[in-house]
């Protein structure tokens, strides 16, 4: 479980250190992205987007939207691991504690959730 929090340290460094840049910040806005012939900019690859001061998402885009498995990193070390379809939540939503520890778990299909699972002495939601 060390190697989960030295692996999370070391993306948020990563993280840090580019968005520091603005040499970095202006190049990097160009990357990743499919130009239509309509001039509209359609999101490929993967993106590392800043949820808020907490939370940062790494995830990876398809003809524009949101595909496949994706990850939540958060400052205190805690991370979720989750799946897109379609731009939308699809599958199980994995709330994991800085040790590795299974917290909680939702079932999403299309963006709606369908069960929980909670692990921790707290209630959930």
């Amino acid at each position: 479980m060390e190697k989960i929090k030295i692996t999370c340290y070391i993306i948020l460094f990563f993280i840090i250190t580019v968005l520091t840049s603005c040499s970095l910040m202006s190049y990097s806005s160009k990357l990743n992205k499919y130009k239509l012939p309509n001039t509209q900019e359609m999101r490929m690859g993967y993106w590392v987007e800043i949820i808020d001061s907490n939370q940062i998402l790494i995830v990876r885009y398809r003809n524009g939207k949101k595909e496949g498995k994706a990850r939540i990193l958060y400052t205190s070390g805690e991370y979720e691991t989750l799946s897109y379809k379609n731009d939308l939540i699809d599958g199980v939503l994995k709330h994991y504690y800085p040790d590795g520890f299974l917290c909680w778990e939702m079932d999403y299909k299309n963006g709606e959730i369908i069960t929980t699972k909670n692990y921790c002495d707290f209630k959930l939601f």
